[in-house]
C-alpha cells in the first residue's frame, strides 16, 4: 500500500535526523536504554520503495539529506564552542554525533541545539578534564552573548567613603580565578589575580570603600596602594566595574 503523504514526511524526517546516519538508521536498532529505543525506532510503514526512482539508490539519496543535516548542527556547535573543537580535533565529529544521539534537537532553533552539550562533556570526559572546561566556557560565552546590554550609567569616580562599586550584570564566574565579562566590544575573558578574586567577592557584596578598606588590612595587610589602584582601574577599563554609587 502507499504511504499517505503524512506517513512520507515522519519516515523521511526520522531518516535524515537519525545521528547513526541512514545506513545505522535503517539497521538493527542496537540500543537498550528505553528512551532512546522510542527515539530512534522506526515509524511504519518503511517508505523506501515510495521513494524509488533514477539510478541513484534511495538510501544514497536520503544520506545526502542526512548528512546536511549533521553538518549544520555541526558546524553551528563549532562555531559556539571552538576551544573544544581544537581539544578533539578529529574527534569533534564523534563527539557530536554521540551528543546528538542523547540529547537530539527537538527544536525548530538550532541555537538551542547544544544546551546539554557542556553536561554531556562533563559526563563523557570527567568533570574536571580540559573537555569538559573547555565546554562549559562555550555555553557561558552563548549565555553572556544573549544577555541584553546594561542601560544605567553611574560614576566612574568614587564620591567618598561611602561610594558602593557597581558589578556589571553580565559577569560568569568560571573558576575562582576566571572570569567572562560581557562589554560593549565583545565578550571577554579576565584571569584574576588572589587580590581581585577577593575585590570581585567584597563587591558582590555591596560593600563601600570605607568598608573595603577595613577588609583589606584584614585580609590583605600588605597590599600596596598602586597594586589596588591597579586592580580598581582593571575592572574598571574591562568593564567588570561599572562605576559607583
Amino acid at each position: 500500500m502507499k504511504p499517505t503523504l503524512s506517513e512520507l514526511q515522519v519516515w523521511m524526517k526520522w531518516a535524515i535526523t537519525d545521528p547513526r546516519g541512514v545506513e545505522g538508521a535503517l539497521g538493527e536498532l542496537i540500543f537498550t536504554d528505553p528512551v532512546l529505543q522510542e527515539r530512534f525506532r522506526e515509524p511504519s510503514p518503511r517508505c523506501l520503495d515510495a521513494l524509488e526512482s533514477g539510478a541513484v539508490p534511495v538510501e544514497r539519496r536520503l544520506d545526502v539529506y542526512a548528512e546536511g543535516f549533521f553538518l549544520r548542527i555541526r558546524d553551528v556547535i563549532l562555531s559556539d564552542f571552538p576551544e573544544l573543537a581544537v581539544l578533539l580535533a578529529e574527534d569533534f565529529d564523534e563527539f557530536v554525533a554521540d551528543y546528538l544521539k542523547v540529547f537530539p534537537s527537538r527544536s525548530f532553533n538550532i541555537s538551542e541545539v547544544s544546551r546539554d552539550l557542556s553536561a554531556f562533556a562533563a559526563q563523557k570526559f570527567g568533570d574536571d578534564s580540559p573537555e569538559a572546561d573547555a565546554a562549559r566556557l562555550g555555553h557561558a560565552k552563548m549565555t553572556l552573548f544573549f544577555r541584553e546590554e546594561h542601560p544605567e550609567a553611574y560614576s566612574s569616580v568614587p564620591h567618598g567613603e561611602d561610594s558602593v562599586p557597581v558589578l556589571n550584570p553580565h559577569l560568569i564566574r568560571l573558576k575562582k580565578d576566571l572570569l567572562l565579562v560581557k562589554t560593549r566590544s565583545g565578550i571577554e575573558t579576565v584571569t584574576l589575580s588572589p587580590l581581585e578574586e577577593f575585590l570581585l567577592e567584597v563587591f558582590a557584596d555591596k560593600v563601600s570603600l570605607g568598608e573595603l578598606s577595613a577588609q583589606l588590612e584584614e585580609f590583605f595587610p600588605h597590599v600596596e596602594a598602586h597594586t589596588l589602584s591597579a586592580s580598581m582601574g582593571r575592572f574598571l577599563s574591562l568593564g567588570i566595574v561599572l562605576g559607583f554609587h
